[in-house]
């Protein structure tokens, strides 16, 4: 079969097949006019390409084009402080800008900081030649602090607004990516989506596809079949169509064979039974389902079902957040008049169907989602396993014995990770002990005479070995816990239930328990001084005695400050929670109303062109009009003039016929005259014949 291959992903090269949509002349016009604009759009729908087309075009008309990808700034910003972040992202940005359209950099044009970038923007906007700057991949940008990704994304508004003052448009900008603008900005004051000119990049229609491949469907049969059944499961997906074409192609096909089997198979092979995370497009989309959480990912699959369930929604009766995450995923698309909410195509709605959504809502709500996901995306490291806090907080909900065996597992890697810290914090409690205590003998050693020192010394280092015994039964205790754990983690492994709810008990306390068996040591130590009989050693650790009674004195009241404080704190994060929820309700309630807004704003912009359309056309009737009444005028007076040349006419013919009866009646007059001149000439010619006969000619000649 002799059809053309598609590139599937990555950018289009010039010489590479591309098939125009309505967003290339939208985008061309765009950066024409010198218009802020941006294009978000799922991953492999053709941005970048769309971008790069336009820019040749654009450069071909004498423009200055520059296509620049953030995320090398934003890599070359990250693991530094917020400052010098701040400083190396612009200055990476302004090196790739400057590069792009050839410029050298001018004095006091550093470009560490927003001032210096706000310059580069004046001097490009001032170049003898107009501009054309794209901004690919703002998505990067989420991984920037929100205070620099706000700050840079800020100034082109001012920038816009800036252009708007002026009426200068010589520099176009385009933002591309597959971020949210509610993502990517939360003030709505500030955000540059609000002015920025949005270009919808749809996916390929059957005929978009037709006309690509014209040369080659005309009069082909199995071509143009080939086309609208790879349409029938992909709906034009740029790069689901593409994959199928390429693949169809390599086969060698007969015009009876049946292509709806082979493309069916195809379908199945590279999307539908295919790993997950092996296919850039399904990895990318469950990936966006379950970013910022397992909350947000439940909300979005709790619409992605209803969509699945009834065949089409109403965006206006669902999150409009939660619609725009599940069309940035790749998963829905609007259409049809009203707009309604419906899977992206066939392909999707087959792999993604009711049957996983219910299996990845039931995996969202399983008690280790949260951190067993940032423990795996760490590549297993330990410092990500469970804190006490959340070993607490995580199996206080009593659903320990639904877990399964990785995240049993997982359960007591953390709790074996955190007993090792407690283990070594006892052990260096030890120490200081035994190391107190050394310095207690080598103080009164030096206060008394060597005899009674050394005893003194002796007598302490027994005091301190009788402490270490102490503090060694807290570490045999905290080793028994431990071996405990573990036995209890082999039990759960193998489904014992009681086990289960044992080893919830037993995190729970653990860190309560090493701390009190440490007290403990502590306290036996504080008593077995008071206890001593020897004068010169009673002598010499009165002080450190009564040091340590005062501190004993006031621990309880330490520990009810420390509860205060803790109840404190409790209450000081609830409250926060409160406030968070009412901020967050607030943010949703904000989001909703600007949408709102932006509808009504759409739906008034859309009213207004009706409203200009009606009135130019209501103009041109009314010229039309204009036009009909100076026609109308023309041909009465055309008439006018035409019955008064009638008038003269009929006049000419009544003084005409009058004529004629006179000259008929002189004509009758003569006829008689004739008749009476015939009749005198026939008498007479009658009268000479007699003559004649009577009287002939000596010549022998008749009469004539």
């Amino acid at each position: 079969m002799n059809m053309k291959e598609l590139r599937a992903g990555g950018a289009l090269g010039p010489d590479d097949v591309y098939i125009e949509r309505p967003a290339d002349a939208e985008l061309f016009e765009a950066l024409r006019s010198g218009e802020l604009c941006h294009v978000i759009a799922s991953s492999r729908t053709g941005k970048t390409s769309l971008a790069l087309r336009a820019l040749r075009s654009l450069a071909a008309d004498g423009f200055r084009t520059a296509y620049v990808d953030i995320t090398p700034a934003v890599e070359a910003a990250k693991g530094h402080s917020e400052a010098a972040g701040r400083a190396r992202f612009y200055d990476e940005l302004a090196v790739r800008i400057r590069q792009e359209l050839k410029l050298e950099a001018a004095p006091g044009e550093e470009c560490l900081d927003p001032a210096g970038w706000q310059q580069l923007l004046r001097r490009v906007r001032e170049l003898d030649a107009p501009v054309a700057l794209a901004l690919d991949e703002t998505n990067s940008l989420l991984q920037l602090p929100e205070t620099i990704r706000e700050g840079f994304l800020a100034m082109f508004k001012a920038f816009d607004a800036d252009r708007a003052r002026s009426g200068r448009s010589t520099a176009g900008i385009c933002l591309l990516g597959y971020a949210s603008p509610q993502a990517l900005m939360k003030s709505p004051e500030l955000t540059p989506f609000n002015a920025s000119k949005p270009i919808l990049l749809d996916d390929f229609t059957l005929d978009q596809l037709v006309f690509a491949f014209g040369a080659d469907v005309t009069g082909a049969e199995v071509s143009r079949k080939l086309l609208e059944e790879v349409y029938r499961w992909t709906s034009g997906h740029p790069y689901m169509t593409a994959s199928l074409i390429n693949t169809a192609l390599t086969r060698e096909l007969s015009p009876m064979e049946a292509l709806e089997e082979l493309i069916s198979q195809l379908a199945k092979e590279a999307f539908l039974t295919v790993e997950l995370s092996r296919e850039p497009v399904l990895d990318f989309a469950v990936k966006q389902l379950q970013a910022g959480g397992p909350a947000l990912e439940l909300q979005r699959l709790e619409v992605y079902g209803a969509i699945l369930r009834e065949g089409e929604l109403d965006p206006s009766k669902v999150n409009q957040g939660y619609a725009t995450d599940l069309q940035l995923a790749g998963l829905v698309r609007s259409g049809g008049m009203p707009p309604r909410l419906v899977a992206r195509n066939r392909i999707l709605e087959k792999r993604f169907d009711l049957s996983w959504t219910d299996k990845q809502k039931a995996e969202a709500k399983r008690p280790f989602a949260v951190t067993m996901k940032r423990w795996k995306e760490s590549g297993e490291n330990d410092s990500k396993l469970l804190t006490l806090a959340e070993i607490q907080e995580e199996t206080a909900h009593g659903t320990l014995w639904e877990l399964s065996r990785e995240e049993i597992q997982f359960l007591g890697r953390s709790v074996a990770k955190r007993t090792e810290e407690i283990r070594f914090y006892v052990r260096l409690l030890v120490l200081a002990i035994g190391t107190m205590f050394i310095l207690i003998a080598v103080a009164v050693y030096t206060t008394t005479d060597a005899r009674e020192a050394r005893i003194a010394a002796r007598i302490a280092q027994n005091d301190a070995k009788k402490a270490a015994m102490q503090t060694s039964s807290a570490i045999e205790s905290a080793l028994q816990e431990t071996q405990q754990i573990q036995e209890l983690v082999g039990r759960c492994l193998s489904n014992d239930a009681d086990a289960r709810m044992r080893l919830s008990k037993v995190a729970e306390g653990l860190q309560n328990q090493q701390q009190l068996e440490a007290v403990k040591a502590i306290d036996l130590a504080i008593t077995y001084l008071e206890g001593t009989n020897a004068d010169d050693l009673a002598r010499a650790l009165r002080k450190p005695r009564t040091d340590l009674r005062n501190y004993q004195a006031l621990l309880p009241q330490c520990r009810t400050d420390l509860n205060t404080s803790i109840t404190e704190r409790d209450d000081c994060r609830t409250n926060l929670t409160t406030r968070t929820t009412e901020r967050d309700a607030y943010q949703a309630s904000l989001t909703t109303r600007t949408t709102e807004r932006d509808a009504c704003q759409a739906s008034l912009t859309t009213r207004t062109t009706e409203r200009d359309a009606c009135q130019a056309s209501l103009t041109t009737r009314t010229t039309e009009r204009d036009a009909c009444q100076a026609s109308l005028t023309t041909r009465t007076t055309e008439r006018d003039a035409c019955q008064a040349s009638l008038a003269t006419v009929k006049n000419s013919l009544t003084t005409c016929q009058t004529s004629l009866a006179t000259v008929q009646s002189s004509l009758t007059t003569c006829q008689t005259s004739l008749t009476t001149v015939q009749s005198s000439l026939d008498a007479q010619t009658s009268a000479c014949t007699h003559i004649c006969a009577a009287t002939p000619r000596p010549d022998g000649c008749p009469c004539p």
